[in-house]
Parts: structure tokens; C-alpha cells; sequence
């Protein structure tokens, strides 16, 4: 541990072998508590530990004593899969994702810093997939598509245009009126004079909630978008109701070829997302209905989407934004 202090002191970031040996020597001394900060400092550092470096930290916690602290760490490396220093699938750009990530088991990483520069970055084993996190690397992904297979990557994608239309929440409107598919979406509105309030005030493109407003008043809305909605905000109807649902989809050309769906309960029956406090989730199912909707505004698609909203007091959709990219309830829930 000294060891590393020093290199950082000396402005050398210590590597995975760097903690190797500084956790062999937590195992010779039977020190848990140092083992397990090493472990933590590295995922914090954003390095992806191997399985020596655990089995290290296991045997110190054993060796001390701490069965259950070396049990966790032995379920923790074991959910890691059969082979867990295999790659199958990247996930871009890095956003601190990767234990969680490693923890599903089948290969998946986020280590690379990749941001859509050229040239791209080489995969780090044959055979694996380059997966976006955030509606801009989707959109980056599909745009260096080419290039991206061409260095070796597995890459399911499609017209960027489609992508970066679905990712737009005002496009995404267009298109479904195109498609005779707005009732799946909430009613939108133009003049922030004429609305019918409350609403819910949101960036053309954003994630995760970001600038995201309730707004009781055209006079709250106007102290926001100073210079009216134009097209970088979107003014919708506001959609009561404790549950909300996020569903993931794998799509081939428009064909939904796997779902999985998380229903979310909240305490609150107007909230923006992440400012309420989340009391549970379920798995539910997809009912056809709902996938055949789905399937028809992701017409021409190809790659994994995730689709948030809620459903009316009758059963129907209402379809808040489409996310052409892995979503966070697929890492954090699923």
C-alpha cells in the first residue's frame, strides 16, 4: 500500500499488477481491511481487477478471520462467469459501469475511453460486440460503423439518421405522427401560451433526466426557455401514475428478436426522474400489443433499444423517449 501511495505521490498510477503484489501482501499478513480498500480503490480508479487480485483479498479475509467479508468476495468473483477474462462485449463510452457489468457474467466490460474519435480503438479479443451506453455514442456508432468492423469489431447498428431521429424526442414525435403512432406518445405542444399545464418541460435530446422540468404555468416555462421552445425543447403533457416502465429491446431491421421489461414503482404521482424516491420493481412481460407498437415506430431499426413510459388508466402506451443504446435498467435492474 505504501508502495502505491508513493507511485501516485510521484504522479505513477499504479496498474492491476501494482495491486496484485500489494495484495499478496495483504494475503501473507492476513490484513482484510487493507484487501478489500485495495479492491475497492481499484474499481473506483476505473482499473478492471483479475481474478488473482481477488483470490488475494479472499485468502486475507479468510486467513483474518472475516469469513463472510471472504465469502462476498467469493460470490462477487464467481458471478464473474466460467470465463471471466474473456471479452464478448464492450460497452462505450466508459461512465463506471464495469463492476456492475462484470457481475452479469458473460464478458461484458466498460474500460474503453473510446469517444468517437478516429481511428477506433481495437477490440480487445476476436468475436466482440461494441455496444453504446449514451445516445451519442449510438449515434457515433452507427456513423463508424464501417470503420469499426473493418478494425474487427462486431457492431449491430443501422442508418444514423434513424438513430439520431429516435434519440430526438421532437423527431421521435414527427415520426410516430408519420407512422399514425402519436397516441403512443404524450401530446405535445408548440406554444407555451396555449398549453394545458401541468407539463413536463425536457431537452430535444438529453438522458437520464438532465434539465428536465414539471411546470404548472406558461410563466414557469417561459423563466426557462428564455428564448421560446425552438427545437432544443420539448413541452409535453404531464403523465400521472406511480409506475413507469422501462423495456429493452434486441432489433434486427425492425424485428424485436428478445424484450425484457422492469416496472418501476414510485412515491409520487408527478415526479421527474431521478428526483422521487423509488419504492420497488417487478419483471413484468410485454404484451403483443404493446411489441407490435413498438415494433412499427422502430421500423428499419437494428440494435439494442430502451423504451421508458407509462401506461394510461385504459391500458395503452405512452411512450416518453426511445433509447437507441443499453439502458441503465438493463446494468442496474435486470
Amino acid at each position: 500500500s505504501k508502495l502505491l501511495e508513493q507511485m501516485r505521490h510521484y504522479g505513477v498510477p499504479p496498474r492491476v499488477r501494482d495491486y496484485r503484489h500489494a495484495l499478496r501482501a495483504c494475503r501473507h499478513a492476513s490484513q482484510c481491511g487493507p484487501a478489500c480498500e485495495l479492491i475497492e480503490k481499484m474499481w473506483a480508479t476505473d482499473l478492471d481487477p483479475d481474478t488473482a487480485s481477488y483470490g488475494s483479498a479472499i485468502a486475507a479475509c479468510a486467513r483474518a478471520g472475516e469469513t463472510s467479508r471472504a465469502k462476498e468476495l467469493e460470490a462477487e468473483l464467481q458471478s464473474w462467469g466460467d470465463s471471466p477474462h474473456h471479452v464478448r462485449f464492450h460497452v462505450v463510452p466508459k461512465i463506471s459501469w464495469n463492476r456492475l457489468l462484470r457481475r452479469i457474467g458473460c464478458g461484458i466490460r466498460n474500460t474503453l475511453p473510446w469517444g468517437g474519435t478516429f481511428p477506433p480503438p481495437l477490440p480487445p479479443s476476436e468475436q466482440c460486440w461494441l455496444i453504446p451506453s449514451q445516445d451519442d455514442a449510438a449515434v457515433q456508432v452507427a456513423e463508424m460503423s464501417t470503420e469499426l468492423a473493418a478494425s474487427g469489431w462486431r457492431i449491430l447498428s443501422c442508418d444514423p439518421e434513424l438513430v439520431d431521429c429516435l434519440r430526438n424526442k421532437a423527431s421521435l414525435r414527427l415520426r410516430a405522427e408519420e407512422f399514425g403512432l402519436a397516441a403512443l406518445l404524450p401530446e405535445h405542444f408548440d406554444d407555451i401560451k396555449t398549453a394545458r399545464y401541468p407539463c413536463v418541460l425536457k431537452p430535444a435530446v438529453g438522458t437520464y433526466g438532465k434539465d428536465t422540468h414539471i411546470v404548472r404555468g406558461p410563466e414557469d416555462t417561459a423563466r426557462i426557455v428564455v428564448e421560446g421552445l425552438g427545437d432544443k425543447w420539448v413541452l409535453q403533457e404531464l403523465v400521472p401514475g406511480h409506475f413507469e416502465y422501462s423495456t429493452s429491446l434486441l432489433v434486427i431491421d425492425g424485428e424485436v428478436l428478445d424484450s425484457i421489461c422492469i416496472r418501476y414503482e414510485y412515491d409520487r404521482n408527478e415526479y421527474v426522474w431521478p428526483n422521487v424516491e423509488e419504492l420497488g420493481t417487478a419483471h413484468c412481460s410485454v404484451s403483443a400489443e404493446h411489441l407490435a407498437a413498438m415494433r412499427t415506430l422502430l421500423c428499419g431499426y437494428s440494435g439494442i433499444c430502451n423504451l421508458n413510459y407509462k401506461l394510461r388508466g385504459n391500458g395503452s402506451l405512452c411512450i416518453f423517449e426511445v433509447n437507441p443504446r443499453v439502458g441503465g435498467d438493463l446494468v442496474f435492474d435486470v
